[in-house]
């Protein structure tokens, strides 16, 4: 008989495994990082020790996407940067491909760089510190901004 009641019982059933919640951000989450860098710039660019507005900017660890570099390069009259250098030990910032998107033109269609009305030099820096700080390609007052 038990085998029997065995035989008539049916297969148990698999536990219910829920979906995992998807996290979603809008906008996205590097938009939304962008915009509160670029806020905290804006801030910084006005206050007393900054004569004149924030003038450079390091980016350590910009990675070869150089997605912050490229987003300061259009001007902005409030934040009148002539200088922006990134730093990355990643070997992808040699790239052919990462140097052409800081090429004048690559972010606005226009090559001939007119849609900036002040000048603007990009120094892209492969490899780490290991010297004294701050490195002596910046100026005597730079802004460094760490990304993670």
């Amino acid at each position: 008989m038990e085998q029997g009641d065995a035989a008539s019982k049916p297969p148990a059933t698999p536990p219910t495994v829920l979906p995992l919640p998807q996290i979603v951000f809008n906008p996205q989450q590097y938009l939304q990082r962008r915009f509160i860098i670029h806020s905290i710039l804006r801030k910084l660019s006005i206050q007393q020790h900054f004569s004149g507005g924030l003038r450079s900017l390091l980016d350590v660890g910009c990675g070869p996407d150089i997605l912050l570099l490229r987003s300061l390069i259009p001007c902005e009259d409030i934040l009148p940067i002539e200088l922006l250098t990134g730093v990355d030990i990643s070997d992808d910032i040699k790239s052919p491909s990462c140097v052409e998107s800081i090429n004048p033109g690559a972010w606005t269609g226009n090559p001939s760089g007119e849609d900036r009305w002040r000048p603007l030099d990009i120094v892209l820096l492969h490899g780490m510190f290991v010297f004294s700080f701050p490195p002596p390609f910046c100026p005597t007052r730079p802004l460094i901004i760490g990304e993670y």
